[in-house]
């Protein structure tokens, strides 16, 4: 095949993937009984987290309030897990939605407090609650729209 056609095949291939429903992940009883482990699992690395002192941690001072984003982070990637071990026995759409996200955030709203009553040198952010609110609605987001439940 010439090169500018194999380069224009190349464009129409990506252009018709990006614009397809994304639904190529299948979710499996086992899958979700994993993701229940691996969330459990990630749930105590939060925590310990959590518990190290903010002068332990490193810093990256070249990303605006990197501080966000790594809640963000950490907790999209919980509500991820939430959401894997749920969405296949989950009675409804929303109930799909709700409970990793409500989990999540209720979780970071947890460890705040109690990085503020039981740990030296960590303090309360509501901020840092509003930044896991917004990482576990788009980890949420994402796995509603990509992986198949059914």
């Amino acid at each position: 095949m010439p090169k500018p056609i194999r380069k224009w095949w190349g464009s129409v291939i990506f252009f018709h993937a990006i614009h397809q429903k994304p639904n190529h992940l299948h979710l499996t009883p086992r899958n979700a009984q994993t993701a229940r482990w691996l969330a459990v699992i990630w749930a105590g690395i939060i925590l310990v987290l959590s518990a190290t002192p903010g002068q332990s941690l490193p810093r990256i001072d070249w990303l605006w309030q990197p501080d966000k984003w790594v809640h963000a982070g950490i907790y999209g990637i919980l509500s991820a897990l939430i959401w894997l071990s749920i969405a296949s026995s989950a009675t409804s759409p929303r109930s799909r939605w709700w409970w990793p996200i409500g989990l999540a955030t209720l979780y970071g709203g947890l460890l705040e407090i109690g990085q503020f009553a039981f740990f030296p040198n960590r303090y309360f952010e509501v901020w840092d609650i509003v930044a896991n609110f917004i990482g576990a609605c788009v980890a949420a987001w994402l796995c509603e729209r990509i992986i198949n439940y059914n």
